[in-house]
């Protein structure tokens, strides 16, 4: 880390930010977004609704958003005929529950229940907020208590739910914590705006809303607007990005082992959230841009892997996969590989990869997720032979690879890609061309 400590490192990058922003000022355009205008700083609870209410549409095809959002979320949710009922600020009425309203909530009786918490403004938790919101489903009676979901709706996917909730969550199988604290599961969705919403509202909603519907395509493109700005990521922004990231190698000295070099930029990041909340739209929008420079100076740390995971399933005349997904955190890699026209709720990848675990093991583990539950006799006793173990904790079956003699992080990039290439070969490929057919 530079000589400079993290809070004035920080503080230097704004003023250069607000110097080049002067600078730059007619090259980025001119930009009028209603919300901006007219809300400023929007709250969670209209984040929570625009949110709703896009899930809430249903054309002659069913509820078309919420279905792509539960295969997003990687739920093993199908949703039945009848209504889906959608309630934002539901309040909770049974003395488990009692003065608690769940931000979003989408349930359809006897099928499933899906609890969305929003934290996008970085509200604190309240104490036992999540174990409060699913006792008072439970009260109610409105599912069994295996169709209980939970999506943690974050700006930057750091934050955690309190651990009396965690601790919940993990009794009743929606979510595991690992080592590194990242929190995952077969129920539980740790979403956030930056890595999920504003991908999925330009890649999968945007794009097939019919055009006959002005109003809710204008909408839709005006909240993907505010959204780059709130989240540092818009065009006008990303045109001069250069510039920062010269700055960044400039102040900012990287030395030591990966595992060394996360550390430092993650110190580096927690200082940035202890700044995030502030009237300064200017020092907000900087913040935003340092920590889009800080992420991708971390994905750095990790590119073999996914370069390699990436090229070697959808590259060629015959990928094995047509679509390719990553959903990771700040220090955290869950690597979902999942094709579209396989089956809903099939995926497979590494788990779990933190960086931490990766500087100090000598084994990876890949997991086969398939609907959250177990498969007939036949297909498990073919994955029993490829090395596959099910594991009741996580309902999915996994096999551990060796890495050999020291970690993943003591290899060159080329035994990096000799050992990924290898573990793809024996451990995706059979289970793609043997195994998901038979689903």
């Amino acid at each position: 880390m530079a000589e400079l400590n993290e809070n004035e490192l920080i503080d230097s990058f704004v003023d250069f930010y607000k110097k080049k922003a002067v600078e730059s000022k007619f090259q980025m355009g001119f930009n009028f977004n209603v919300l901006a205008e007219q809300c400023g700083n929007i709250v969670e609870n209209s984040h929570t609704n625009m949110l709703m209410c896009l899930l809430e549409y249903k054309n002659k095809y069913g509820y078309v958003f919420l279905e792509d959002f539960i295969s997003m979320a990687g739920f093993d949710i199908k949703i039945g005929e009848g209504d889906v009922c959608f309630k934002r600020e539901s309040p909770t009425e049974s003395e488990a529950g009692k003065n608690g309203r769940i931000d979003g909530f989408i349930y359809q009786k006897n099928n499933f229940a899906i609890i969305i918490e929003n934290k996008i403004n970085h509200a604190g938790n309240q104490e036992k907020q999540i174990k409060r919101y699913i006792d008072d489903i439970i009260d109610k009676n409105i599912v069994p208590n295996n169709r209980i979901y939970v999506v943690f709706l974050t700006r930057d996917g750091v934050e955690n739910p309190d651990k009396d909730s965690i601790e919940k969550m993990k009794n009743m199988g929606i979510c595991e914590k690992d080592d590194d604290e990242q929190i995952t599961g077969p129920r539980y969705f740790p979403c956030s705006y930056s890595q999920h919403i504003l991908n999925w509202l330009k890649d999968n909603i945007h794009p097939i809303v019919p055009q006959k519907d002005v109003v809710l395509n204008a909408g839709i493109i005006q909240y993907i607007d505010y959204l780059e700005s709130l989240l540092g990521c818009s065009p006008n922004l990303l045109r001069f990005n250069n510039e920062f990231k010269k700055w960044f190698e400039r102040e900012v000295t990287l030395s030591g082992n990966t595992k060394a070099k996360n550390d430092s930029l993650y110190k580096l990041y927690n200082s940035l959230l202890k700044k995030k909340n502030t009237a300064d739209i200017k020092k907000s929008e900087a913040i935003n841009v340092m920590k889009n420079i800080i992420e991708a100076k971390n994905d750095e740390l990790m590119d073999t892997l996914l370069t390699v995971t990436k090229n070697y399933f959808t590259s060629g005349l015959k990928p094995l996969i047509e679509a390719y997904h990553i959903n990771h955190h700040f220090t955290y890699y869950y690597i979902t590989i999942r094709d579209k026209k396989w089956p809903r709720g099939i995926d497979f990848g590494w788990y779990p990869l933190g960086l931490k675990k990766l500087s100090k093991s000598n084994e990876m583990t890949f997991n086969f997720k398939a609907y959250g539950k177990k498969l007939s006799d036949s297909v498990e006793q073919e994955l029993i032979k490829k090395g596959f173990v099910y594991s009741d904790k996580s309902k999915s079956y996994r096999k551990t690879i060796d890495i050999g003699n020291g970690t993943f992080f003591d290899m060159n990039e080329e035994q990096q890609k000799a050992f990924l290439e290898e573990a793809y070969r024996t451990s995706a490929v059979p289970i793609i061309k043997d195994i998901i057919p038979k689903i």
